[in-house]
């Protein structure tokens, strides 16, 4: 039991299915670092005796893991059938059947209409949104895709694909013009990360003077009514 650090904020934490295979490795790495691997092997069965002592303190400690960091709504539901017999165990073979088996499949689901969504530019004639709103919005779905598939993708084919979104918007045009004629000229290369800020200030520019139009507008009709 003294051979147990008892630190439950040292655990990962699932707040959103899609984040399963991130948690999943976390939590297996953490169980590795205080020796509570049994707990995951839904086939370990201790020993009579002080290994049996030990297996229920483990389970105990698990549970009161589970308890406080799993925060999915299907996660939540499972953990919950198993805190009165604190069998972490038992609890923890369900959850991996859940996200390994039918949860899989969703997320798999998940990560098919995020791809699509990613590869889907901005229409030319956008409207009712703004720019880096909409840019935003498509950097969530990059994240979640991250998530979905275990890794976070590379800010090179970030930039690759948030160049193919935005790629019917002009405005956007003179932050790639700009990035070929800083190269042209010096022998600093702009990183991808740095050109993916730029497209972000880019899109506060026009949506100001896009904003600004609008009010320019508005005020000239009212004028017009006016008169």
């Amino acid at each position: 039991e003294k051979s147990i650090k008892m630190d439950i904020s040292s655990f990962p934490t699932l707040s959103k299915d899609t984040a399963w295979i991130i948690f999943y490795n976390n939590l297996v790495a953490s169980c590795k670092v205080h020796k509570l691997c049994d707990v995951l092997d839904p086939y370990y069965l201790p020993a009579l005796g002080d290994a049996t002592d030990l297996f229920v303190v483990q389970c105990r400690f698990m549970m009161t893991v589970l308890n406080a960091n799993i925060k999915t709504t299907k996660g939540r539901e499972i953990v919950s059938r198993y805190l009165t017999t604190c069998d972490s165990q038992g609890a923890l073979e369900e959850i991996v059947a859940h996200y390994t088996g039918e949860g899989s499949m969703q997320r798999k689901n998940l990560a098919d209409t995020l791809m699509t969504k990613i590869h889907d530019p901005i229409p030319a004639n956008y409207s009712g949104s703004l720019l880096y709103d909409l840019i935003t919005r498509w950097e969530t779905w990059v994240l979640d895709y991250g998530d979905i598939e275990g890794s976070p993708m590379s800010a090179k084919e970030k930039l690759k694909l948030l160049e193919r979104y935005i790629v019917n918007v002009e405005g956007f045009r003179s932050v790639t013009s700009n990035s070929l004629m800083l190269s042209s000229v010096s022998t600093t290369v702009m990183n991808a990360e740095a050109k993916i800020v730029l497209y972000r200030t880019q899109a506060s520019v026009l949506d100001d003077a896009h904003k600004k139009f609008a009010k320019q507008r508005r005020k000239a009709l009212v004028h017009e009514l006016g008169t």
